[in-house]
């Protein structure tokens, strides 16, 4: 499935639905919802649970990655989310490189619009892979595609515990700035 396309202008804008800030105060009951989707906490944290060692290893490629094009990141996004889906197993550069473009709005915003309008359904596997890898500023952005994902398909556990990390164990390393309100 490919991303929503609209043509404004000159410039076509991809995953261009627009649904507010997270389309949070419609959707905010899913967080507290306990759907019961996990045996036991350990199982829900293994979703999300940082691998230092291997984040360690992505820092110098996450780092030094730079962002030229943010439609093909979007699109290169799109292709890691359906290759991860398909048990294939990314190299590290391709890791760094979707990972540190999170943290651009015109990649994020898009991404996220694509994964709140059902565009982008196999996003959540890479979500939770780059949570469990990246280095803390960019796991930060990966655990919001995770609790977008999440939120979406009404797993408030996982919304929650995604939260809860940014917010408690990361709160330090990042600065938010998430609005998809164009």
């Amino acid at each position: 499935m490919k991303p929503h396309t609209r043509q404004r202008g000159g410039e076509i804008e991809l995953g261009a639905v627009n649904h507010g800030p997270f389309r949070m105060r419609s959707e905010c009951a899913l967080l507290v919802a306990d759907r019961g989707l996990y045996n036991s906490d350990d199982e829900l944290e293994a979703v999300i649970v940082a691998d230092h060692a291997r984040a360690a290893q992505l820092l110098p490629l996450v780092s030094r990655a730079k962002l030229f094009d943010c439609r093909r990141a979007v699109w290169a996004a799109f292709e890691a989310a359906r290759c991860v889906a398909a048990g294939e197993v990314l190299m590290d550069v391709e890791l760094a490189a979707v990972g540190a473009s999170l943290t651009d709005p015109e990649v994020r915003e898009p991404l996220l619009d694509a994964v709140f309008s059902g565009e982008l359904p196999d996003g959540e596997a890479l979500w939770g892979l780059l949570a469990r890898v990246l280095p803390d500023a960019w796991q930060a952005q990966a655990l919001v595609m995770v609790m977008a994902s999440a939120l979406t398909r009404g797993d408030g556990q996982l919304s929650e515990a995604a939260v809860t990390a940014v917010m408690e164990d990361l709160a330090d390393a990042v600065e938010f700035t998430y609005s998809t309100a164009k």
